[in-house]
């Protein structure tokens, strides 16, 4: 019977340590839902790769509202000749918090730019039943240092 209760205790720390203890599943699950969604979005709109009409598909439909695609290309593309041909590390995300249909999240990347063109904090909402992403540095899309946060 000890081998027993000790053979439990191992695979119950085993699979708090895979699963996070004291969190719910569904929890961990939507919270890896928000990252994959903020992920694509980084990776479309800033990667050297990415399809920035996808991006802007990505985008939360309030941004959409009052940052045009026009406006929201030259912001993409001014960020991508910044960052140049580096390819995108964005699966550092940590401090993911959900309140009902929305989330904010730290993005950590790999980039070492001042000044930075690439999110450091970043805003999603569902709708539609995905993650979508919200522009909250300037929601109209026409100043490239006001969206990325640069200082005047």
């Amino acid at each position: 019977m000890p081998r027993l209760l000790a053979a439990l205790a191992l695979l119950s720390a085993a699979c708090c340590a895979f699963s996070g203890c004291g969190g719910d599943s569904s929890d961990s699950a939507e919270a890896r839902r928000v990252e994959e969604a903020v992920s694509s979005f980084l990776q479309e709109a800033y990667g050297p790769g990415g399809d920035i009409d996808f991006a802007y598909s990505l985008l939360a439909a309030q941004t959409r509202q009052t940052c045009s695609k026009a406006d929201f290309q030259a912001i993409a593309l001014a960020a991508r000749q910044a960052n140049g041909d580096r390819s995108l590390q964005t699966d550092r995300f940590s401090d993911v918090r959900i309140a009902g249909n929305s989330a904010t999240l730290k993005v950590d990347s790999d980039y070492d730019l001042t000044p930075r063109y690439f999110p450091v904090d970043a805003t999603a909402v569902k709708e539609d039943g995905g993650w979508h992403y919200v522009v909250t540095t300037d929601p109209t899309c026409k100043s490239v240092p006001r969206f990325f946060q640069h200082a005047s």
